[in-house]
């Protein structure tokens, strides 16, 4: 009662963020691992089976410890308590923060930081073999900058309401479910980076070549990338030409 969205709804007890971001991350991890899977079972002699089994302990780690934390959160969720409202929780943080509706969102300075990012993460998408591990690395900056810009700049502009910077009601119908399209999009494009990061280490056990399979994966992650900023910046655009 009272959670108007996924804020206030994993908020009820101290597993609700927990529980998200491990299927989260365990995503990533079954995505690696299926990767793997698809170049070993590629291989005539099969490579990569003592890496996919090596990760068999963690896989396992990570689907019981999701499927404790899940548990414990419907076991304890408890429904006389009133769920807090996103509103309000993120009212509270700006409070805190010293700001609020009446600082201007244009002045809001991780944009210039998320501009610098993007430019790196592009740049090094276009190299080779060599700067994979800092295109990881950046992707991952990348990663936590956006939603950091998602939430203070851009989703007011998806709302049509400056006040509003909420994660999670972009997953309602009436907004055209944009945040299944942008959060899957930034979770597909550090997904590739990791491809691209394993083509590398395990290049030279492999027969075939796979610079086509690589290439591949690097324009799918400029596309993502591309796509992403495009969506947000439409509806900043549409913002600015209709208000």
């Amino acid at each position: 009662s009272g959670a108007m969205c996924a804020q206030g709804t994993l908020g009820v007890n101290a597993y609700g963020f927990p529980a998200l971001y491990i299927k989260i991350t365990a995503i990533v991890f079954y995505a690696v691992f299926l990767f793997l899977n698809y170049l070993d079972q590629a291989e005539p002699y099969f490579p990569l089976t003592p890496a996919k089994y090596r990760m068999m302990p963690l896989l396992f780690l990570l689907i019981a410890a999701d499927f404790v934390i899940t548990i414990q959160y419907f076991r304890l969720i408890k429904p006389d308590i009133i769920a807090t409202c996103c509103s309000i929780s993120f009212s509270s943080s700006l409070a805190d923060t010293g700001q609020g509706a009446s600082g201007s969102i244009m002045q809001f300075h991780p944009l210039v930081l998320y501009y610098v990012i993007t430019v790196i993460l592009l740049i090094l998408l276009f190299y080779k073999y060599n700067y994979l591990k800092w295109l990881f690395a950046a992707s991952v900056i990348y990663i936590f900058m956006a939603v950091t810009v998602l939430k203070e700049h851009f989703v007011r502009y998806i709302y049509a309401r400056p006040t509003h910077n909420c994660l999670f009601d972009i997953f309602w119908k009436e907004y055209y479910y944009v945040g299944y399209v942008l959060y899957g999009m930034l979770l597909l494009l550090l997904i590739t980076v990791i491809f691209m990061n394993i083509l590398a280490e395990t290049r030279v056990k492999l027969k075939k070549n796979y610079k086509h399979l690589n290439d591949k994966l690097r324009y799918t992650a400029i596309t993502f990338l591309l796509l992403f900023n495009l969506i947000i910046h439409l509806y900043w655009i549409h913002w600015i030409a209709v208000y």
